[in-house]
Formats: C-alpha cells, sequence, structure tokens
C-alpha cells in the first residue's frame, strides 16, 4: 500500500508504536486530509501527521493514520469511533482503533 503524507517509504516508517496513532477505516474514497482535520477539529492534529493509504495503482483505499500528540489524545480520538465523517459524505461512519505495530508494517 501506498500513502500519502510526509512519508518516504524507503526510510523507516515515521509512525511512532508509542499509542499516539490512531487508524481510520471505511472513510469516503473522496476524503481529503482536510477532511480528516475537520472531523479531528477539537484535537489540534496537524495536516502533515495524516496519511491516506492509497493501493499500488494510487486508488485511496478508505483507511488512514493519524498521529497524534500523546498516546492520551489517541485514546480520546478513538471515543469517535462511529461517528458520521462529515456532512458531504452523507451518514457515512468511520471506524476508529488503537493503531498495533503489524498495522503500521502494512504501510
Amino acid at each position: 500500500m501506498v500513502a500519502e503524507g510526509n512519508m518516504d517509504l524507503a526510510a523507516p516508517s515515521p509512525l511512532p508504536l508509542d499509542g499516539s496513532v490512531v487508524k481510520m477505516k471505511g472513510l469516503p474514497f473522496k476524503a481529503s486530509s482536510e477532511d480528516v482535520l475537520k472531523f479531528y477539529g477539537s484535537f489540534g492534529v496537524k495536516s502533515h501527521n495524516i496519511y491516506l493509504k492509497r493501493h499500488p495503482d494510487g486508488r485511496p483505499s478508505g483507511e488512514a493514520f493519524v498521529v497524534f500528540e500523546s498516546p492520551d489524545e489517541a485514546q480520546r480520538a478513538c471515543q469517535k469511533d462511529r461517528e458520521t465523517f462529515g456532512e458531504k459524505f452523507g451518514d457515512r461512519y468511520v471506524r476508529v482503533y488503537p493503531t498495533l505495530e503489524s498495522d503500521v508494517a502494512d504501510m
């Protein structure tokens, strides 16, 4: 899988393994980093800490990794699991999980 964001795929993963990262699933394929920023509006997430996954052919996969300031913030972000993603996407909800080491290897 290819990820959109500040990521050099030849280098070791820039995602920390300290519990400060969440994985999102079920994102609309047209979702952008700006849409993820709106979803986490009160968390102070920076756009360079959002990694939208893509298939090898460049199509969006509907998954993303988001890096938060701390593991506590990431845990709080997981409370948004199954919340509606955004008005322009209708009633679509997304899943939000703590990131596992095996998820990061899948990047």
